[in-house]
């Protein structure tokens, strides 16, 4: 199933879902220190990756289900470098870096698809709300009403709320949490 490019998650991010089928190191080119002295730190990590399936491009690509695609990320984690497991059916998220290439790292979301609830495959899929944004943290004291905070939901687990949590917007126009799994979410030692 393909996702309609002009889908409203984030316009320049990709998602796909593929399977890395090889790796490869490269130092960057146009590096503009010296990387001797700290070898290896810049290098990227380059995946080829078989394509699965493909749930949101940026308009200006062609990527295609069955096509191989470049995956590029840096070489350590201090670097925000990411990993991707070989021969593993996997969501890949980051930014398109040419027409066959895409830059990911921690930053990005990366997760097994089998890992996957029913509620993140029907969001990347296209049900999100795409009236609201989110953020990991409330930095203004002022709730922006077409946001919704991982931090401003008191007694529930981040990561349950990243797996079964919907930021939407309500009647009253402002961006709340629906979360499916509220009692399983609900965290003991933040109540």
């Amino acid at each position: 199933m393909e996702m309609n490019s002009k889908s409203c998650i984030v316009d320049a991010i990709t998602f796909i879902r593929g399977k890395a089928i090889n790796r490869y190191r490269s130092p960057p080119k146009d590096l503009p220190i010296n990387n001797d002295a700290f070898p290896g730190m810049f290098d990227n990590v380059i995946y080829g990756v078989e394509v699965i399936e493909v749930f949101k491009l940026p308009t200006e690509t062609d990527i295609k289900i069955g096509d191989t695609v470049k995956a590029v990320t840096r070489a350590i984690g201090a670097m925000c470098g990411g990993n991707l497991p070989l021969d593993t059916d996997i969501l890949i998220t980051g930014r398109q870096n040419g027409k066959s290439e895409i830059k990911f790292g921690l930053c990005n979301f990366q997760a097994a698809f089998s890992s996957l609830t029913n509620v993140q495959l029907e969001g990347i899929r296209g049900q999100y709300d795409c009236k609201c944004k989110i953020y990991p943290w409330q930095s203004d004291p002022t709730k922006k009403v077409d946001t919704c905070y991982m931090d401003e939901f008191p007694g529930y687990d981040t990561t349950c709320l990243w797996k079964y949590g919907r930021c939407s917007q309500g009647e009253s126009g402002a961006c709340n949490w629906d979360v499916e799994q509220n009692n399983s979410c609900r965290n003991p030692t933040r109540n």
